[in-house]
């Protein structure tokens, strides 16, 4: 039998060909004692079904035979669910929707049943429901009387079950797994019925409203409303306030959406029949598809999204040039995450810890820049949600306008929401100016007819095509990157010298005056490191406060006459290392003039900039503390300042974890009223030094 974790690993290598250890680690998140251990129970499954095992190729990594793939589709079947043992955190998700769903008493002997694990792996496996289950304020209920239930806010128990439904989806064989418990409930058949019932009906209403769904997103709403109306048989309803429904109601597009919901049995008068609808409110629309009626009538939430754009420019320190675009590509996300929000209903992104370990500062700054969201909804955003929106923020910051002859054309094929696709999108052209990408395709939309338009493709998923194909994930790693560059140099380039031949060349040279081991632990590790020399030039280097706000770039006064003289005595030290012009100054005053004190982001601080252009040299930053505030305001005591960060930024981004670093020491309050009291640089450069975690 294969469990999800050697099932993962069987299905990857017959997707995408030869890997090598060392990246199926990084790809799985498995030790080499994991995968070989996977690799054993692999092969002894096949060798079963009277197939060739896999292979380790000391040149390519563990690869499968030529003679299994000519006899894939024949011989080895997809692992089936009776063959499969549910992973840890599918068990845990299958507990929680047994329960939520059974018309019946569900007792321990039914998980038993429903897993085919012994009882006390069952019991460990609802001990960690429950855990899961309170993280939501749901609690996993047993009694004699009822067996084991939910309990908890009606409200919050769809929350969890959407969120763990979405999670589900994504295991290997979690869409199997949900299909049968869903036939085990209803009858053979009945979940693909139900599947293809509501898709056409989503279908339907796209047309009908000028728009397009996010597909990964439609498939969890589909799965997530078939086990909803499982729940409202049983008599399980949610209500609304009053304010609620009269938002729902006077939507434009709640009249065509209210009549698909009655066609799913639910009656226009129930408090239910508005929350499915609100689910397909929330459902994310692609960029330029959403019906224009609509847009007009929500300028107020569309002035929202200008506002987080702006308050992102200040935190950040940066100028965005085409703010109009952004602003409606934003909108696009922002809407539906406004009735997310407002509802209770969850978002997974899958990407969500990628993109905070490639943009860790961009995220804090985008997710700070969400505070006026978070107060027009009265609910705080969640990470899942402001992860999305910094991949938005992401592919218009530091955007370069590279025009290069010659270039090759590319497509991008990718399932995800326009968000992740247009940072991916972002991501190749900044890391290959040779190629320009001409649009991005969601799977169902790819024109098989166009392909003489272009030279390659990159994509998310796999999937057949005649044109040179390089998959890739949605957020690109330093060592995805590196493999990009060797695959496009070897692929399309068609260029002989790369990495993977001189790792060979070394072997040889290796064996003539040694003798190895381990050959494939050698040829990994080589690998790792030539590779590992062309992913690090990727992760660069940015510079923390630290680095910046060094002892002579931090001054201590009694007083200034006014807030320009300010700006002037606080930028001094970065005219002496010829860090700025003087004109660079100018432009700070000749903001703050035009703009107001928009410089001033807290109470007694203030961080004065200008554009890169204005006349800066070198990313820096300097610091004046005043015994005696100066007003940036007239008769506005909010704006007296005792504390002013100059910054000089280059370009959009290399100052980013620095000013985020920044950020997170004013964010507290009693950090601003230690530094303000603060009579010596030492007692700077201490609190600094603390915010300056690598």
């Amino acid at each position: 039998m294969l469990d999800q974790r050697a099932a993962a690993l069987l299905n990857l290598l017959k997707n995408y060909g030869p890997q090598r250890i060392k990246r199926l680690e990084k790809e799985l998140g498995c030790t080499r004692r994991q995968i070989t251990y996977d690799v054993k129970k692999i092969n002894d499954w096949l060798i079963d079904q009277g197939m060739p095992p896999i292979q380790n190729d000391r040149s390519k990594g563990l690869t499968v035979p030529s003679q299994w793939n000519e006899k894939v589709d024949e011989k080895i079947p997809v692992v089936k669910t009776h063959t499969y043992i549910a992973s840890p955190s599918e068990r845990k998700g299958l507990i929680l929707l047994k329960v939520f769903t059974h018309n019946e008493y569900v007792s321990l002997n039914h998980l038993i049943s429903l897993l085919k694990v012994s009882k006390n792996t069952v019991l460990a496996s609802i001990k960690e429901a429950a855990k899961l289950a309170e993280k939501q304020h749901v609690i996993i209920k047993y009694t004699r009387k009822n067996g084991y239930e939910l309990v908890g806010e009606e409200g919050d128990i769809r929350f969890l079950l959407m969120h763990c439904i979405s999670e589900f989806i994504r295991y290997e064989e979690g869409a199997k797994l949900l299909e049968d418990l869903y036939n085990q409930e209803n009858g053979a058949g009945s979940y693909e019925k139900g599947y293809e019932k509501i898709a056409s009906l989503l279908s339907e209403m796209e047309k009908q409203l000028g728009i397009k769904y996010v597909e990964e997103k439609v498939q969890e709403v589909i799965v997530f409303l078939l086990f909803l109306l499982l729940r409202v048989q049983k008599g399980v309803s949610i209500f609304y306030r009053d304010d609620r429904r009269e938002i729902i109601t006077n939507l434009k597009e709640y009249e065509i959406i209210s009549e698909k919901v009655t066609h799913l049995g639910i009656s226009k008068e129930t408090d239910e029949h508005l929350y499915i609808a609100s689910i397909l409110i929330g459902l994310q629309c692609k960029d330029g598809h959403i019906n224009e009626t609509v847009f007009l009538m929500e300028r107020q939430l569309y002035s929202l999204t200008q506002v987080i754009i702006q308050e992102f420019e200040l935190l950040a320190c940066v100028s965005i040039s085409n703010q109009e675009e952004l602003a409606r590509s934003l909108y696009f996300h922002i809407r539906p995450a406004y009735y997310r929000m407002l509802f209770h209903i969850p978002i997974v992104n899958p990407l969500l810890k990628q993109i905070k370990e490639e943009f860790p500062d961009l995220f804090v700054l985008v997710k700070k820049s969400l505070k006026p969201l978070e107060e027009f909804v009265k609910r705080p955003i969640t990470e899942e949600e402001a992860g999305y929106i910094t991949l938005h923020f992401g592919s218009y910051v530091d955007v370069a306008n590279i025009q290069v002859d010659l270039r090759k054309k590319a497509v991008i094929v990718c399932p995800n929401g326009m968000g992740t696709s247009n940072m991916l999108k972002y991501q190749i052209e900044k890391l290959l100016p040779e190629v320009e990408i001409l649009t991005i395709y969601s799977l169902s939309d790819y024109d098989y007819q166009r392909e003489d338009e272009f030279d390659l493709l990159f994509s998310t998923v796999p999937f057949q095509t005649t044109k040179p194909i390089i998959m890739v994930h949605p957020i690109l790693t330093a060592l995805d990157k590196a493999r990009i560059l060797h695959e496009f140099d070897f692929h399309v380039l068609k260029k002989q010298d790369v990495k993977s031949v001189s790792v060979n060349q070394i072997m040889e040279v290796i064996k003539l005056f040694t003798t190895i081991n381990d050959e494939n632990g050698l040829y990994e590790t080589l690998c790792d490191l030539v590779m590992g020399n062309t992913a690090a030039q990727f992760r660069g280097y940015k510079p923390v406060i630290s680095d910046l706000l060094k002892r002579e770039m931090i001054q201590i006064k009694d007083k200034v006459d006014s807030w320009q003289e300010a700006i002037r005595v606080a930028a001094s030290p970065l005219l002496d290392i010829q860090a700025i012009e003087p004109r660079y100054i100018d432009a700070m005053i000749n903001n703050i003039e035009k703009l107001g004190s928009y410089v001033v982001l807290a109470p007694n601080v203030a961080i004065p900039h200008a554009r890169p252009e204005s006349g800066v040299k070198k990313l820096s930053m300097s610091l004046l503390k005043l015994n005696e505030p100066i007003s940036f305001s007239a008769d506005d005591p909010r704006k007296n300042v005792q504390l002013i960060f100059v910054l000089a930024a280059v370009d959009n981004h290399s100052h980013l974890k620095a000013l985020s670093q920044l950020t997170e020491l004013l964010e507290e309050e009693e950090n601003i009223d230690q530094m303000v009291e603060m009579t010596t640089t030492e007692s700077f450069l201490e609190i600094i030094q603390s915010y300056s975690e690598l």
